[in-house]
């Protein structure tokens, strides 16, 4: 999802209309949508997962698991195939738009019995994931990462766009960009981590890096500093909850001063509720309170509204005040309004794809 810069809140925090435009799929492989963050001029652009704006709003890529199959850019011309393959994921913007990173993992679960001119042989279940970047500029040109994982996902650009943090079998995983063209990519793991943890994402400053990591039977969000030092746990659900809840999807506010995400209220049911807290843990508050799954929150660029999507639709919860992280530390009221409705969708845009 994404969304532009709202106008400033009067001091009378009357609700103003939000700017910009977001996208959306209804479901893993269905259909994309767009809508101005206002609620209005919703309509299907296309078909495929994962889709996600380019840094200055101009390009949607996505990716196909249909033929023809493929990773997509889509503009206000019409949508182009810009790598030909299978099984294709997670396509991340580099920080200046010129490359996109992507996933792909293949693999059986199953032994697979492979016969050729009469002769069979047996091949143990195996995987193996890669990552990918096009360089756009380029005409896409493609680029294989050394990497030494047979499952990866959640490629992450620092702001500099020197480095790709991804989740690999053994954790979290780095790998810079060489300092020359043609030069050698270097990699290696943070220390001290978990192979549990995954879904990286660097604070706007490039100083931080949250994820999500496994505590027994349950997911906390955890956070560290981007060399993999100072790792330190922002959620704790109680333990003698059985089963105890998860904390998940961190968000960073547009200043990195807090982070929105998604607690567990009721594991029978899955259900969700967006909260928010401090960057450093504290001042955690409670967004949303309606049953069901309030999933996914990205925030406003000025950190005056969350957008978060629930069975019913996508909706816009905020404070239309002083800033959230302001409010958030004075911890004198946070002023969350009643959330806004912007689609209404008999299930279509809410919950996890």
């Amino acid at each position: 999802m994404f969304f532009e810069t709202p106008p400033r809140a009067s001091a009378a925090r009357r609700s103003p209309p939000l700017q910009g435009t977001l996208v959306f799929q209804v479901s893993s492989g269905g259909d994309i949508y767009v809508i101005d963050a206002a609620g209005t001029g919703l309509r299907r652009v296309t078909d495929g997962l994962d889709p996600a704006w380019s840094p200055d709003g101009d390009q949607i890529a996505f990716t196909r698991w249909r033929s023809p199959w493929g990773l997509y850019l889509l503009d206000a011309t019409g949508e182009e195939r810009i790598v030909d393959g299978s099984k294709l994921k997670e396509p991340a913007w580099s920080p200046d738009g010129t490359r996109l990173a992507f996933t792909t993992n293949r693999g059986s679960d199953e032994p697979m019995t492979i016969c050729f001119f009469g002769f069979c042989f047996t091949i143990p279940p195996f995987s193996f994931g890669q990552i990918w970047t096009a360089d756009l500029e380029a005409g896409g040109e493609l680029l294989s990462l050394p990497l030494d994982d047979q499952v990866v996902h959640a490629p992450a650009w620092s702001p500099n766009g020197l480095r790709i943090v991804y989740a690999g079998q053994r954790g979290l995983t780095w790998i810079d960009r060489p300092d020359e063209p043609g030069g050698e990519w270097q990699r290696g793991r943070f220390d001290g981590g978990s192979v549990w943890d995954t879904s990286p994402s660097y604070s706007p400053d490039g100083q931080q890096i949250v994820f999500m990591g496994r505590v027994h039977n349950r997911w906390e969000i955890f956070v560290m500093n981007a060399d993999g030092s100072g790792r330190a746990r922002l959620t704790r659900s109680d333990p003698k909850l059985d089963p105890a809840p998860s904390n998940v999807a961190p968000a960073w506010s547009p200043d990195g001063t807090a982070l929105a995400w998604e607690r567990e209220t009721a594991k029978e049911s899955g259900e969700f509720n967006v909260w928010v807290m401090d960057a450093d843990g504290s001042a955690k508050t409670q967004v949303t309170s309606q049953p069901g799954q309030q999933v996914e929150p990205v925030w406003s660029s000025d950190g005056l509204a969350l957008i978060y999507a629930s069975a019913a639709g996508l909706y816009a919860a905020g404070t239309w005040g002083p800033r959230l992280a302001d409010e958030l530390r004075a911890r004198s009221g946070h002023a969350w309004r009643e959330p806004q409705p912007l689609t209404r969708a008999n299930g279509a845009s809410g919950g996890r794809s």
